[in-house]
Formats: structure tokens, C-alpha cells, sequence
């Protein structure tokens, strides 16, 4: 088993992500396969299906893993990343939650980047209440985020208070100097 792993790896890497597909998903068909192993196929196809730009089917995948390995940090990793990139903010920002409890820095450092591009996202579609709410939110738990500050700024013009996007602009050039 390890060794058609690593052939499906290899085959990944090289672009051929069919092949590598079509080996777990082979190996998902035995039925003498151990629950371990079986959940090893599992975290390899979802990879599969990521590498391929396959994201709804690698996000079932790594659900169905966490389903049975709710602690799997690397899947947990993943979903978040690909929650994010078919902007599910919300539900990205659910599963950071679980992911804080197994690894507080990683969570942490995706976290930040996660609540500035749904601010973003949200004041793209004209939401500025709730951009404001998410900058906020991220100001409270990240106070030398520079984007974050200059986003609010951004949103304090459109909203008409002047003073309070150029004190945004000021922190954040404080607290992120390559910002200013």
C-alpha cells in the first residue's frame, strides 16, 4: 500500500493527476483495506482533487477526513484555504476556530488574512457595515495589521468621516510601516 502511495504521489507531481485519481480512488475500492489505510486514500484523493483544481470535490474530501479524524490538522489547514478561495468566509472562519484548538500560530496567521479579504469581499458588494464589522473585529485581535488599518480608512472615507480614516491611515502606518 505505502508503495502505490508513493506511485500516486509521484503521479501527482508530475501533473498527472488523473492517474493518481483514478489510484486512490482504486484503493478506496478494496475491501480488505484497513480503516487507517483507508483513511490515508482518503487525505491522498482530496489532495488529488486539489492539485487538480478540483475544489468542491477536494473540499467533500477533506470533510469526509475530518469527519472521521476530526483532529487532522493538515486537512483542517486545507479546508480553511479552500474555504476561503470559493469565498465561504463565514464558514472559513468556523473552522478556524477548530484549527486554533490544535495550532494557535497557524491559526492565528491565516485568520488575519481570511478577515481582510472578507472585509474586502464585503465592501466589493457594497456592505460596508459589515466590512466595518469584520476590519473591526480584526483590529481587536491583530492590532499591528497595516491592511487592516488601511481598509478601515478606505471605509471611514466612503462613510463620510474623514478624521477617522486619516487616524486609520496614521495607526496603520505605525503599525506597519511598509504600508504608509
Amino acid at each position: 500500500l505505502d508503495v502505490y502511495h508513493a506511485l500516486a504521489r509521484v503521479y501527482r507531481q508530475q501533473g498527472s493527476i488523473g492517474r493518481a485519481i483514478r489510484m486512490h480512488q482504486n484503493l478506496l475500492l478494496r475491501a480488505d483495506l484497513p480503516a487507517e489505510q483507508r483513511q490515508d486514500a482518503l487525505f491522498e484523493l482530496a489532495r488529488d482533487f486539489d492539485a487538480g483544481g478540483f475544489k468542491e470535490r477536494a473540499v467533500a474530501g477533506y470533510e469526509e477526513v475530518l469527519d472521521s479524524q476530526p483532529r487532522n490538522r493538515h486537512a483542517l489547514e486545507r479546508l480553511v484555504r479552500l474555504s476561503q478561495e470559493l469565498r465561504e468566509y463565514p464558514r472559513a472562519l468556523t473552522l478556524i476556530k477548530r484549527l486554533r484548538r490544535l495550532d494557535r500560530a497557524a491559526a492565528d496567521a491565516v485568520e488575519v488574512n481570511l478577515l481582510v479579504a472578507y472585509a474586502q469581499s464585503q465592501l466589493d458588494e457594497g456592505e460596508h457595515e459589515g466590512a466595518r464589522s469584520t476590519v473591526k473585529r480584526c483590529l481587536r485581535r491583530f492590532k499591528t495589521c497595516g491592511e487592516a488599518w488601511e481598509l478601515l480608512g478606505q471605509i471611514e472615507v466612503e462613510r463620510g468621516k474623514d478624521a477617522k480614516a486619516l487616524d486609520a491611515w496614521c495607526r496603520g502606518a505605525v503599525a506597519d510601516p511598509g504600508i504608509g
